[in-house]
């Protein structure tokens, strides 16, 4: 579909202008985002398992202890966790090397914390562009008059200015990276078909098994999108090159899932996967329905799609796009169906295709841009788009009578609880005091309002571990309990707790050694206590003498 907008010098005067709105937003949005503020509370947990892995034989320590790994997922695990934490960490260990790389380059300083940062935020817009391509690539194949060039670009800028994109970026979770490597291997399969260049098959499969080894799951991105693209293939001989393109990008990707699994067997069994997702749908939900979370990781996606069920009938690309959202989705599906815990970041699978179908919906409204019905379609898209900046979203919600805007405003932002301010510069603060007395027994205790991460960042910045401690079957040092039932490790100078038991374990504490607790500035100091010293919101302060 030939967009009338597209013609003409006023067209070609709207694409370079639409261009430059895209790239203009992306580094806006980049520079607006500041290391491991506002993101999801794994972040600073990924950061503190990639100081395990620069620092000690994080990988060779998980093979070796694969069996006692699995042994856990059926809820073997240890008292002070809900679920094998080992084994989740197992299943992103791709992510935590990425992550480990930098640590071990930089140390765990808050170079690294910057590095890690700006890796992510680069990684989202290179996302982005790889399932672009994809989506333009897939619609050559299969439908060859269609153009998507200008509702790609318009869809991918509507993307940029959604409120999960800004999320995401220099987010450092497991499904930034995987939505790159998605893209990446995609691309190179359908480059393949195109072109007739199997080495580019044989690219398409590493980057599947490796986004296989940063995100267990992601894997299923390349799988839906070949399952779908298989029923909207061209006709011979185009079809006969799909499927050698397919033997061998399936080939690869057997072959490096094959010495994965060799390696770290039995870890990659699928069945311990299945498993161990199980026992996570067993927790219960809170917060956010999983519905509005759909519409959410999607954003102003779902805009463009929407217009494009009008094409549902003629156009083979938009039922391809149809069929590849309800592949991509099975496992989101499956969450929602099961009232499993859900959060957004793991619904991200369902934007690639979102991608394709909101290009589709709005090439229609500017193939057919005279209709006042279509023109009034991108202005009342407009329009909502500065609604939904969170300066304008916040006035209108504090205007009376405008309250009821909030449920809109459920279904376009990231929940709150999401989204967490970490202060990594206050963090590695409050960790030299911390650690500055390595003889001396050392209790940090943490307030209600203090989250288990900030101690995950405290340890980041604290000191190294011996380069011989086998640490795969030990858990989180900050992981939450009672300070007698906590368990002195050779490795760990400081003792996270979150209170104590009994009520002479604390005077026997303070006379052992130094107990401090960590709490939020607007809460009220223990009783006895001395401040040592104010970091972002935060308190320190010293118990006993």
């Amino acid at each position: 579909m030939r967009s009338h907008l597209a013609d003409g010098a006023g067209g070609h005067l709207f694409k370079r202008l639409l261009w430059l709105a895209l790239v203009g937003a992306v580094v806006i949005v980049a520079f607006a985002r500041t290391p491991l503020g506002d993101v999801h509370w794994d972040s600073p947990i990924y950061l503190y398992q990639a100081k395990r892995f620069a620092e000690t034989p994080y990988v060779h320590d998980i093979a070796a202890s694969s069996r006692q790994i699995v042994a856990q997922i059926a809820g073997n695990w240890p008292e002070d966790e809900g679920y094998s934490e080992a084994y989740w960490r197992a299943s992103r260990l791709g992510h935590i090397a990425i992550l480990g790389v930098l640590v071990d380059a930089l140390g765990s300083t808050a170079n690294a914390v910057l590095a890690a940062h700006w890796l992510f935020v680069i990684a989202m817009p290179l996302g982005l562009f790889a399932w672009c391509r994809v989506a333009l690539l897939a619609g050559r194949l299969i439908d060859p008059d269609e153009r998507l060039g200008l509702g790609l670009c318009f869809s991918a800028l509507l993307f940029v200015l959604s409120d999960i994109y800004a999320y995401l970026s220099g987010n450092l979770v497991s499904e930034v990276i995987s939505f790159g490597l998605g893209g990446a291997a995609v691309w190179a399969l359908l480059a393949a078909v195109s072109t007739g260049a199997v080495m580019l098959a044989a690219v398409s499969g590493v980057l599947a098994v490796l986004g296989y080894m940063v995100r267990v799951e992601s894997v299923w991105a390349w799988l839906a999108f070949m399952l779908a693209f298989l029923a909207f293939s061209p006709a011979q001989p185009a079809r006969q090159t799909l499927l050698g393109c397919y033997v061998i990008a399936g080939a690869v990707a057997l072959l490096g899932y094959a010495l994965y699994a060799w390696f770290f067997h039995p870890l990659a069994d699928p069945r311990h996967y299945l498993e161990f997702a199980g026992s996570l749908v067993n927790r219960a939900r809170s917060g956010v329905h999983p519905l509005n979370l759909v519409f959410v990781v999607g954003g102003m996606l779902w805009l463009g799609a929407a217009l494009a069920l009008a094409l549902f009938v003629r156009s083979p690309l938009v039922r391809f796009g149809g069929l590849w959202l309800l592949l991509a989705g099975l496992p989101s599906w499956w969450l929602v169906a099961a009232g499993s815990e859900v959060q957004t970041r793991m619904l991200i699978g369902l934007v690639p295709p979102l991608v394709l179908l909101s290009a589709l919906g709005w090439c229609w409204v500017f193939g057919g841009w005279r209709t006042p019905m279509r023109r009034g379609m991108l202005g009342a898209t407009l329009v909502l788009l500065l609604i939904v900046r969170p300066p304008v979203y916040g006035w209108l919600v504090e205007q009376p009578g405008v309250w009821r805007i909030q449920r809109l405003g459920a279904a376009m932002f990231v929940p709150k609880y999401e989204r967490i301010d970490y202060q990594p510069q206050a963090m590695a603060v409050i960790s030299a005091h911390v650690f500055d007395a390595q003889a001396v027994p050392t209790v940090l205790l943490r307030g209600v309002t203090v989250q288990q991460e900030y101690l995950n960042l405290i340890r980041f910045f604290g000191p190294s571990y011996s380069s011989d401690a086998r640490l795969a079957l030990v858990g989180d040092p900050t992981n939450p309990g009672a300070c007698e039932h906590k368990l002195d490790r050779p490795d760990e100078p400081v003792r996270f707790c979150t209170g104590f038991a009994g009520e002479s374990a604390l005077p026997e504490a303070v006379e052992a050694g130094r107990v401090f607790n960590l709490r939020r500035d607007q809460v009220a100091p223990l009783l006895g206590a001395t401040e040592r010293l104010r970091a972002g919101g935060f308190v320190l302060e010293h118990l006993g003498r």
